[in-house]
């Protein structure tokens, strides 16, 4: 971008390059995260998407890819569009920061809806995550249990009661030590 612009890379470039990396990724996160959440068992024949007896229905995945564009395809359309006004507007100023930071930030939204859309998604319906087959989350959660524990384990160990490892004081006759009078000669 730099090079079709005719700018050399100097501090505003650079800067801009660092801020907006993280926005590269923004709705493909969003899509990913709402992708692993999404229960198969919530699809009925009412949203049409339930696969018939002779498999020529979709695939979990496909319903899966459904689910994620239904629930949040009008938001990151919505951040998108957002993101791209405000990018507008920083096209008309007349400040060189302003205005190169405007560009990166227009053409890095637009770039990453457009992979979003048209290349994760239809990844995700051929090859995404299928139940346990191709998620690390098994694996990661055998290294670190408690990061990855389901609600239901949560619940179970608030419930349950902790182990105590204070010794309970013994039970004795005497008054505790400041009742004691001390003894007068």
């Amino acid at each position: 971008l730099v090079e079709l612009m005719g700018w050399e890379l100097g501090m505003i470039e650079s800067v801009s390059i660092t801020i907006l990396v993280g926005l590269s990724v923004d709705y493909v996160v969003h899509f990913a995260v709402h992708y692993n959440h999404v229960k198969v068992e919530t699809f009925d024949d009412a949203n049409g998407v339930v696969a018939k007896s002779d498999n020529t229905g979709p695939t979990e995945r496909q319903k899966r890819v459904y689910e994620v564009v239904c629930d949040m395809g009008p938001t990151v359309l919505g951040g998108a569009a957002t993101s791209i006004g405000a990018a507008l507007i920083l096209l008309c100023t007349w400040i060189q920061f302003f205005f190169k930071f405007g560009v990166f930030f227009l053409v890095t939204v637009a770039f990453s809806y457009v992979w979003a859309m048209l290349f994760f998604l239809p990844i995700m319906s051929l090859c995404g995550p299928e139940q346990e087959f191709l998620s690390v989350r098994p694996c990661l959660a055998k290294r670190f249990p408690r990061l990855f524990a389901t609600r239901e384990e949560i619940c179970r160990a608030r419930i349950a009661p902790e182990p105590s490892f204070e010794m309970e004081p013994e039970e004795t006759n005497s008054p505790p030590p400041q009742l004691i009078k001390a003894e007068t000669v």
